[in-house]
């Protein structure tokens, strides 16, 4: 009966993944985990003797919250500085997480210890003894018309592509890299794109569409796939994928100089994510922040863009479309240019069409005078 009753770590972490359907999950569930046990070493103890400690508190009469919460609190202000050789771990050096991933991993941690090891707190009691770190708010900046074109015209033909489908459909990125040939419904105008729950983040089934120029760049490498194989990618783990188009972002942007940072962060101005942003503003600006966020991917919004009909959606992106054109626009400076060239080439027709009146002239002259 007590086997039956056991409740192993292992058998949380199969739970999160049937729940999440996400490796990322899991992954950063162990990483709570193993960031959790770097701060119990560090205070000279091991896990076991915590989570006995701590289930002995809750067992007392009445239960010593206060005890469990501030010991988490304790555990929370250690993970917001830097610790360098930490108890058994010599070799470890302990960077300092941002806000965000605090209040992840405490998530996770709240969970183990209420599945695992029974220990139940409350919204009430982590908000009363649990004191998080404010994260620094800083204003997105962004992606200006001509950055984009000078990253496009940078790239590979099929990075460009995969770009394109990024900026005109709000996609995250791995979602992108997902795509096969039966995602496209290339009869359709607007060429209109269905995502699979289990390729999404939110796990629901959504659509968007791609502009006609990015269909234009990605319809050469949409004729060479078949079946099921994968438009943007050649490897199978779509997380590794993920990770190379990252670092391959940052070789570009690295190459073209693009390499501002946000005030006091790790964070690049100019980065992949970043053409999802793009999309959103230009969406939200001409439909609405509810018709933007359906479209890229938060699912609380989809249920109010689904009452439109098929034909209505398709229009509202169309009316749309225009605002997401990158190659096919023109910056100011090239109008400027253009109208420098045109000018140019009207000066010279003039200047041909003088020295054939000279020429004409002359042999006219010419002729006279010979008589």
């Amino acid at each position: 009966m007590d086997s039956m009753q056991e409740f192993t770590e292992q058998d949380w972490l199969d739970r999160l993944y049937r729940k999440a359907n996400s490796e990322r999950t899991v992954n950063v569930a162990n990483s709570s985990l193993r960031n959790f046990d770097y701060f119990i070493e560090d205070q000279g103890m091991n896990r076991s003797q915590v989570i006995k400690e701590l289930q002995e508190m809750m067992s007392a009469t009445p239960p010593n919250v206060r005890g469990v919460c501030l010991f988490l609190d304790k555990w929370v202000a250690w993970m917001t500085k830097d610790h360098l050789n930490i108890s058994r771990h010599n070799n470890v050096k302990f960077k300092a997480k941002a806000p965000r991933t605090i209040d992840n991993y405490f998530v996770f941690i709240k969970s183990y210890l209420r599945i695992v090891c029974g220990i139940r707190l409350t919204i009430d009691d982590v908000r009363d003894y649990i004191q998080f770190p404010t994260e620094r708010k800083q204003a997105r900046k962004a992606i200006p018309l001509s950055i984009l074109k000078l990253i496009l015209n940078n790239v590979e033909p099929k990075r460009e592509a995969l770009y394109l489908t990024l900026i005109s459909s709000g996609m995250r990125l791995g979602e992108a890299l997902s795509l096969t040939r039966k995602n496209f419904h290339t009869e359709e105008t607007p060429i209109r794109i269905s995502i699979e729950a289990e390729d999404t983040k939110t796990l629901e089934d959504r659509e968007s569409y791609i502009t006609a120029e990015a269909w234009e760049k990605v319809k050469p490498y949409y004729d060479k796939v078949q079946g099921d194989e994968p438009i943007f990618r050649n490897i199978e783990s779509i997380k590794l994928a993920v990770v190379r188009e990252d670092q391959y972002f940052a070789y570009i942007r690295t190459k073209l100089g693009l390499t501002e940072r946000y005030s006091k962060s790790i964070r690049f101005i100019y980065n992949i994510h970043a053409f999802r942003s793009y999309f959103h503003t230009k969406a939200s600006l001409k439909h609405g922040v509810e018709y933007a966020n359906a479209l890229d991917g938060h699912g609380s919004y989809l249920k109010q863009y689904y009452r439109h009909t098929e034909a209505e959606r398709a229009q509202l992106y169309r009316e749309l479309e225009p605002e997401l054109y990158v190659n096919s626009i023109l910056l100011e400076a090239d109008r400027t240019k253009d109208g420098i060239i045109k000018e140019m080439k009207k000066q010279i027709e003039l200047l041909k069409d003088e020295q054939e009146r000279q020429k004409q002239f002359q042999t006219f002259a010419m002729k006279q005078g010979m008589r």
